[in-house]
């Protein structure tokens, strides 16, 4: 391959170029990118007209500096800067560093459109990873007075059709109004979202079912998730959110995603906010069976407001807003910084019924608050640690009867083996002398093999664990709660070093 011999953009977007046949487009091909390749305003930037097959992809991979861009591609439906439409097995392949963008869209540039960096469509075995797409929407909604709502139907990748055996692998997802969203008419079946790094968007990541349509094999792990500052205004468009995972209520299929190993950081801001993670069905339909798992997660809180006199941020780490469940919620490490809000917020009354196990919750008025009745909506709470609650002491629960503090909330028959002391907590990370140490149960027995694994110490992007640097949890004996397990490593005479749990 050369670059000094490429083809045009034009060879590309040909059907005709695309087969099995000699210097046709076809399974096993490697289209190199490269340079600058610039397109019209609206346009749609590369269409796939054909399909790879197992063990033989076909390759669309950015060569280094290599950037598509248009000061806005179409979008929101059959555009982007790459279009796939009914084809499988491509992989769309950023190298070191390959970037789509647009150039001239959002609040006070020339264009304020609807776009999409890439739109996948009717697609299955599809890859995507390594890439850049930023400023597919460049908003500017921090303040109260913003006005612009151009930028609701922007995003970086949308799913569109029906979508089987999907990756999003350690892309950087910056600037749109959804990093991920579906647009579903059919089935959704696998989808893996892993080390990704997302950044300003009002919603981070956005799964949502068809009407009629199922979800299944849904897996979020490893990712990073901050700055919602820039979608906080107008209020009446733009509400934010982490990961928005939202089964409509026309159908009664099983819904059972696993959200794991990331790293949420900042707050949500001071517009209408609502969760890092938003468990959802729509209960105007039939009950969804939507059973989510939650664990291994980190959700470090800060109290930055972009503009004064606002209310408190945002900063709900989870909210269920279903009927039917149980969600399972596991070694998560939960941190606010003002003693204000919950942790964990039941939306609706006699809504769905909560695990919870090896957390720390700390900073909250609220570990738990519930619109209806919390010892009825609780199925198993125990081994957490509740810490700095607001009210003078800690509060766990507030539901239908008022505040419950720890020792009312053990009369209920629950956490009683869980503690209100301090789990000495630096960036989320546990130091010595935690009560969190050890206090976790044993949770190998649930068979879920990331549960097993916590984040490593470096926690982020990577934080899926596949490359080191992550502390297997004992096979027997207790665990530690939150999401880090405990290990201090000293220095042995000799230079030795050991490690004691």
């Amino acid at each position: 391959m050369s670059c000094a011999n490429a083809y045009p953009v034009s060879f590309f977007n040909t059907e005709g170029n695309w087969g099995a046949g000699a210097g046709q487009i076809g399974p096993g091909t490697t289209v190199h990118l490269c340079g600058t390749l610039t397109f019209n305003p609206g346009a749609t930037g590369l269409t796939v007209y054909g399909s790879g097959t197992s063990g033989q992809p076909i390759t669309i991979l950015f060569e280094p500096g290599a950037v598509l861009q248009a000061p806005y591609f179409g979008g929101y439906s059959g555009a982007g800067g790459i279009y796939v439409n009914g084809y499988s097995y491509i992989t769309i392949d950023g190298g070191s560093g390959g970037i789509i963008q647009n150039t001239a869209n959002g609040t006070s540039l020339a264009n304020q459109q609807s776009s999409d960096g890439i739109d996948l469509k009717n697609t299955s075995n599809v890859t995507v990873q390594n890439l850049v797409v930023r400023n597919i929407y460049v908003n500017a909604g921090s303040q109260p007075s913003r006005t612009d709502t151009a930028g609701q139907t922007t995003m970086d990748i949308e799913l569109e059709g029906a979508v089987t055996n999907l990756v999003i692998a350690n892309n950087t997802l910056t600037g749109s109004r959804m990093g991920i969203n579906t647009n579903l008419s059919g089935n959704l079946n696998g989808l893996t979202v892993y080390d990704n790094s997302f950044s300003d968007h009002a919603w981070m990541a956005s799964i949502t079912s068809s009407s009629s349509g199922t979800m299944a094999n849904v897996s979020i792990y490893g990712n990073s998730f901050t700055n919602w500052d820039n979608w906080q205004f107008p209020t009446a468009t733009y509400h934010t959110d982490g990961i928005f995972l939202y089964m409509l209520g026309g159908n009664e299929n099983a819904f059972t995603p696993q959200v794991y190993n990331n790293y949420f950081y900042g707050n949500l801001g001071d517009g209408n906010s609502t969760a890092y993670v938003y468990l959802a069905t729509d209960l105007s339909g039939k009950p969804v069976n939507f059973s989510g798992m939650v664990y291994n997660n980190l959700f470090l809180s800060d109290a930055h407001t972009t503009y004064t006199g606002g209310p408190t941020p945002g900063f709900t780490p989870i909210v269920t807003n279903t009927t039917t469940g149980p969600h399972y919620i596991y070694n998560n490490t939960f941190v606010a910084p003002l003693q204000a809000g919950q942790a964990i917020f039941e939306q609706i009354s006699g809504g769905v019924k909560l695990t919870l196990e090896n957390n720390i919750f700390s900073g909250f008025c609220n570990a738990l608050l519930d619109d209806g009745v919390a010892t009825e909506d609780v199925v198993l709470s125990n081994n957490n640690v509740f810490y700095n609650q607001c009210s003078g002491g800690n509060q766990v629960i507030t539901d239908s009867t008022g505040q419950m503090s720890l020792a009312a909330w053990q009369g209920h028959g629950f956490d009683l083996n869980s503690s209100s002391g301090n789990p000495n907590l630096s960036s989320g990370q546990l130091q010595p002398g935690s009560v969190a140490i050890n206090i976790g149960a044993n949770l190998t027995s649930l068979g879920v093999a990331a549960l097993d694994i916590g984040a490593p110490a470096a926690y982020g992007v990577g934080g899926g664990c596949r490359t080191g640097g992550c502390t297997p949890r004992p096979i027997s004996g207790p665990w530690t709660a939150g999401v880090y397990p405990y290990a201090l490593t000293a220095v042995a005479p000799g230079g030795l070093a050991m490690t004691v749990r």
